[in-house]
């Protein structure tokens, strides 16, 4: 079940009504119910590898929690993260492994004759797979860690790993954030429904208005590069760099403005990112829940920013690597993982040889608007990587971006050609970007969400937005379609 379908739409108000009639302390088993039922919809084998990758974590939890020693808090541990992970690479990446195995026997034996092939697995990947065994791998490490007791309740355990509106593309929740809003869940108040449904709206815009449509042309230049040339590919890359974004952080959206129609709080996962003046300013604002776990759990216990440049550098590309092949099991998104590791590798080493770090206030105004276009800039080069189905792809966007450039007037006729869209087409696209740029402008300099900005106005503004919002998703959106979100395919 997709949240942009009208399944969806029937399906949240008749969860929300049952839940307020259902006694407090049955709510718990209500969603727990729901959830499991949502991915059933989805695939019920995705609903059996759900169950026991949280079994398992529940097992470990309660034996880290009550080992006698630490060598045993340690070997318990180890074993639940070989489970966890050892489920994650199985169907996410074993027969990527064996594939890349296979061509390095090949070209190892002499003429690639009579070489040993290792039979590539054909296993589905359960959707939903990397956010919720980083979610419960984060529970067992904090368990070890003493952060917190392990949860005894079997049924508010599994609905901690596979509550519905984060199931599928988070945000990546927290044990101690969680799991005490589980035992105690209520009735939400009026602010929390109002707010959840804003930002639902809030969401469906940016998915329905922006993301869907501009996929489109996406979708058509990346599926066929070999027939286009010139600025196309340059536009269609910057496209996506603003589908991607709304995509994503409009399926946050509509994740914790469902959550909060049950009074459930989930973490922010987006804060205006392409307005960063540098890489690890963007990691800060985008997908802040994964980069806030790889830092927890990666970076600072291979030893953060300490024991100087060279380590500091080594942990960064190791997270960055790291997070690339969590995205997925190709090159390109190595190579994605890679670009990012560089460049915060060279903001590091730039900081360090031009003394104390500024912060970005310290910059004058030109210089900061300088140094975001920069950062936006290098982010939306790696995201053709992340985008492109192989490295080969990604190259023929390159090349072709040169090719005509010595003639910028027939260079431009060239574009208007290959993007095939009628004027007004290309005015009536722009208007919901343009609205989308003006929010995060206005949320990045008030430093509050956008949604909170707009509900702290007058009545009389506040309510003419959003009615303007909903002729906007009405308006702008793709009739009959119904695409995916990007990030349930991680």
């Amino acid at each position: 079940m997709l949240f942009n379908n009208l399944t969806y739409a029937i399906f949240i108000p008749v969860v929300f009504i049952l839940y307020r009639i259902v006694p407090i302390r049955y709510r718990w088993a209500l969603l727990l119910a729901v959830s499991y039922w949502f991915c059933a919809q989805l695939d019920i084998r995705f609903l059996l590898v759900l169950f026991i990758q949280s079994l398992f974590a529940y097992v470990f939890g309660i034996l880290i929690d009550t080992a006698k020693t630490e060598r045993a808090r340690r070997r318990f541990t180890a074993g639940a993260a070989a489970e966890l992970l050892g489920g994650l690479v199985i169907f996410k990446y074993l027969g990527f492994f064996t594939e890349n195995l296979n061509a390095l026997l090949y070209h190892l034996t002499p003429h690639g004759e009579n070489f040993l092939q290792i039979p590539v697995p054909q296993l589905f990947v359960p959707i939903g797979i990397s956010f919720y065994t980083l979610q419960v791998l984060g529970y067992i490490l904090d368990v070890s860690r003493g952060k917190y007791r392990a949860e005894w309740h079997f049924g508010r355990f599994l609905l901690f790993a596979s509550f519905f509106p984060q199931l599928i593309s988070g945000p990546i929740g927290r044990g101690d954030k969680l799991l005490p809003q589980y035992r105690r869940l209520r009735k939400p108040n009026g602010r929390q429904i109002s707010m959840g449904l804003k930002r639902m709206a809030w969401g469906y815009f940016k998915k329905l208005a922006i993301a869907d449509v501009l996929a489109v042309t996406v979708n058509k230049i990346f599926g066929a590069p070999d027939i286009y040339i010139g600025l196309i590919f340059p536009a269609s890359v910057l496209m996506y760099t603003i589908e991607l974004y709304c995509d994503f952080s409009g399926y946050s959206d509509i994740a914790v403005g469902t959550a909060q129609l049950f009074g459930v709080e989930l973490d922010q996962n987006f804060n205006t990112p392409y307005l960063s003046q540098n890489v690890r300013e963007f990691w800060n604002r985008w997908h802040i829940s994964l980069s806030g776990w790889f830092r927890d759990y990666l970076y600072i216990p291979l030893g953060g920013s300490h024991y100087g440049i060279p380590k500091r550098v080594r942990n960064t590309l190791i997270v960055m690597l790291t997070s690339g092949l969590w995205h997925g099991a190709s090159w390109t998104f190595l190579f994605w993982g890679l670009l990012h590791g560089l460049y915060q590798s060279a903001d590091v080493l730039i900081t360090r040889t031009h003394g104390p770090k500024k912060v970005n206030e310290d910059y004058p105004k030109p210089v900061r608007i300088l140094r975001t276009i920069v950062t936006f800039s290098l982010i939306s080069f790696a995201w053709l990587f992340f985008r492109a189905d192989s490295m080969k792809t990604a190259l023929t966007f390159m090349k072709g971006t040169f090719t005509g450039i010595e003639d910028p007037i027939q260079y431009l006729k060239t574009f208007v050609i290959c993007l095939d869209m009628p004027y007004m087409q290309m005015v009536w696209i722009s208007i919901p970007v343009i609205i989308l740029v003006i929010a995060d402008f206005v949320s990045f300099m008030k430093k509050k969400e956008i949604v909170e900005l707009v509900s702290a106005g007058r009545p009389a503004v506040r309510y003419t937005v959003y009615v303007l919002l909903l002729v906007g998703i009405l308006l702008f959106s793709q009739k009959g379609v119904t695409a995916e979100f990007i990030y349930s395919g991680f």
